[in-house]
């Protein structure tokens, strides 16, 4: 599949990217979750 080292560094770049977007973006509705829990805690 991967042919060069080069080529395997920048396709785990891009893994990369893609693996940090998908947690982010998982992570976003947790935290509003989680702040909305807090918020709603103190009234």
């Amino acid at each position: 599949m991967f042919y060069t080292l080069q080529d395997f560094t920048a396709h785990a770049k891009e893994w990369g990217y893609l693996l940090a977007g998908l947690i982010l973006v998982s992570y976003i509705p947790f935290w509003i979750f989680l702040n909305r829990r807090a918020t709603r805690g103190k009234k």
